[in-house]
């Protein structure tokens, strides 16, 4: 074997942290980095700045707002059509439970958390902005709070396996940046920022104060949203994590005190959301439903855990599988490790505390995979609770696995970098990157998403090429490659902006046509068939409509417009988890999250004319103001949005102008 093509042994590096220099003795560059990134928050609360791709809805109904930074795509509409719009809600309700705005008069404490003002808000503290701040301040600081707790938590408990501080917060950025956590980064960052918090709490020194931690954060946790798919894989996960720190003798010795804390906690959260989680347990969407094991496009899924660019590009899924459902929590890091692990070392004798301590996170790990890609019936996943978790969701449960794991060998394994095992990641690569065309039908197409796939073949050239002339290889550039990767892929799934116009829009382009709609529908209970106006979005801009998003169903207010329909399809429809979304099509539909409900149920019905003119016919004098959305569905198309119509009269017209012969 030549001297370039001699594996080279890769550690971990522990940095220096040296003192700036004598004038400022006490003034190391950790405590200039904390005091800078304290003021940065502070800049950031005082300004109320937030990251949500609520500014479409803005621009769509004319509110004047500026983006401090775009969005890559329009992202998780249960942002746009729920939370946000319930944060409205709250801020205009003085953050009581009744929803009194709404027709439906439906409570607010939810299964997801809300900054209510209760006594349970000392379980909240990523609220407790929303007791002293102004809405916009309190919403930047529990954004600002979930990001500090998610990545300080997670570089501590990546440190606690042993890991230098550098690579623990490489891995902590690349796993914030995951595609599964930013898509769903509204609904799932508090369950996520609090879990490490959980692992810590459990392993600290003191049993007392080990016993009083894991009650808080425990509480804290499941408040943030009870959301059993992802409490599931990671309540496991940690308990995994909690034997791997303490051992077993030292895990059976705190044991009681864990499940005293943790089963407090459990009785106090039931206590605060019992009636909610009875109104839940008899929907018919999610229900007390049980879930089979695989799907056949779950093999894409499990593989995105290695190259999350796979099915995930610009924010868009690639293939037939809809965003939400591709979404993966891994990084090119974990790719890289199992084709560099010195797998020769991890089974020597001097590892054997180095595989005592993988052996359950590793098992887990497989069992999770399993149930992601091998079709089971609900049964075999009934001991662990996994008959409770979609596939699609516990992706992010062995996400976080993965990174624990990874943390441990970073820590303590060895690493081989040769020349043929850099052969073996880019075949991989390029293969993973070929097959784009296989499953999207097109050939690849070189983009900054589509390139950032071949991304780790050229920091793991370098990453070679550095370690021959050096003689000191590490992984740093690898992880900060995986880290800048989803950086780079899908840290823009969310804009950045100013939430002063969301909670204090005065004025803005459509209120003068929408306070004319709402005096002249009855009892100002607006019905208004679109997209853009679909959930809690007029609810939360201080409109009282039958569109609504529902956490905890209330379908009692809706039987009297269905009289035909039988109780069990009323039920299927209504009694649900659902953005309740009017449309002009005359069927009712409920396939999931979104129910489509025919306006014409509602009064008023379709008052205007619509006029379908050449494209040289379009009167001259007509008002272009307004915004509007053109779909075409088969041989139909659909209009919706709004104009600068003056009150509500038969007499208004709507030109649409075509080439296309319409009828």
């Amino acid at each position: 074997m030549s001297n370039q093509e001699k594996p080279t042994g890769v550690t971990g590096a522990v940095g220096v942290r040296p003192r700036l220099g004598p004038n400022w003795p006490w003034l190391t560059r950790k405590r200039i980095l904390l005091v800078s990134l304290a003021l940065v928050a502070l800049l950031i609360i005082g300004n109320g700045i937030v990251l949500t791709n609520y500014g479409f809805e803005l621009d769509y109904f004319g509110v004047d707002h500026q983006s401090l930074l775009p969005p890559s795509n329009m992202g998780a509409e249960v942002e746009r059509y729920m939370i946000i719009p319930e944060y409205q809600i709250l801020a205009q309700n003085d953050f009581e439970r009744i929803n009194d705005a709404s027709p439906f008069g439906e409570d607010l404490r939810g299964l997801f958390g809300m900054p209510l003002h209760d006594a349970y808000m000392v379980f909240k503290p990523s609220y407790w902005g929303f007791l002293f701040l102004p809405p916009d301040m309190a919403l930047s600081f529990h954004q600002v709070f979930l990001i500090t707790a998610f990545l300080s938590g997670y570089t501590l408990l990546f440190a606690r396996f042993g890991l230098n501080p550098v690579l623990s917060f490489g891995l902590a950025v690349a796993f914030y940046f995951s595609p599964f956590l930013q898509f769903w980064w509204h609904y799932f960052l508090g369950l996520s920022a609090y879990f490490p918090w959980l692992i810590l709490a459990a392993v600290s020194t003191n049993r007392v104060v080990s016993g009083l931690s894991v009650f808080y954060v425990s509480a804290a946790w499941l408040l943030t949203n009870l959301y059993p798919p992802l409490i599931i894989p990671m309540g496991l996960t940690a308990a995994v994590c909690i034997l791997a720190l303490l051992g077993w003798r030292r895990f059976l010795v705190r044991l009681p005190f864990l499940a005293v804390a943790g089963g407090v906690a459990l009785a106090l959260v039931w206590f605060y959301l019992r009636e909610a989680l009875q109104a839940m347990q008899h929907t018919a969407y999610p229900g007390d439903r049980l879930v089979s094991g695989g799907e056949a496009t779950n093999f894409l899924v499990w593989w995105n855990q290695f190259i999350p660019t796979t099915l995930m590009q610009g924010g868009r899924s690639v293939t037939n599988i809809e965003a939400a459902e591709a979404t993966g929590a891994g990084s090119v890091l974990f790719l890289a490790m199992a084709v560099m692990l010195d797998y020769r070392n991890l089974l020597s004798p001097e590892q054997a505390g180095l595989r005592r301590m993988l052996a359950l996170p590793v098992i887990l790990l497989l069992v999770m995979w399993t149930w992601i890609v091998i079709p089971l019936p609900s049964w075999v996943g009934t001991p662990l609770l996994l008959d409770r978790v979609s596939p699609r969701r516990l992706v992010f449960g062995a996400g976080a696995l993965m990174a624990v794991i990874a943390a441990i060998l970073l820590a303590r394994g060895r690493f081989e970098l040769s020349w043929k095992r850099v052969a073996i990641i880019t075949i991989i690569v390029l293969t993973s990157w070929l097959s784009v065309d296989v499953h999207t039908l097109s050939a690849p197409v070189l983009t900054l998403a589509t390139v950032l796939d071949c991304a780790l073949i050229a920091i793991i050239v370098v990453q070679k090429i550095v370690a021959d002339l050096s003689g000191r290889p590490n992984l740093d550039w690898v992880v900060g490659c995986a880290a800048l990767v989803n950086l780079t892929a899908f840290g823009g799934f969310y804009g950045i902006e100013s939430a002063r116009p969301i909670f204090g829009p005065e004025d803005f382009a459509a209120k003068s046509s929408l306070d004319k709609l709402a005096e002249a529908s009855p009892n100002g209970i607006m019905a208004i068939a679109g997209e853009r106006v679909n959930g809690s979005i007029l609810n939360g801009l201080g409109y009282r409509s039958m569109a609504q998003a529902f956490f905890i169903p209330k379908p009692d207010f809706l039987r009297s417009y269905f009289p035909d329909l039988s109780d069990e399809d009323f039920n299927h429809a209504f009694n649900r988890l659902s953005v309740l979304r009017l449309t002009s099509d005359i069927h009712l539909n409920a396939p999931g999250l979104g129910v489509m409900v025919p306006v014409k149920r509602f009064p008023p019905a379709d008052v205007r004319k619509v006029a379908i003119d050449g494209l040289a016919d379009v009167p001259s004098d007509l008002s272009e103001s307004g915004g509007f959305d053109v779909r075409r569905y088969g041989n139909r198309i659909v209009t919706s949005g709004w104009a600068r119509f003056e009150n509500l009269s038969e007499d208004q017209v709507l030109h649409i102008a075509t080439s296309a012969a319409l009828t």
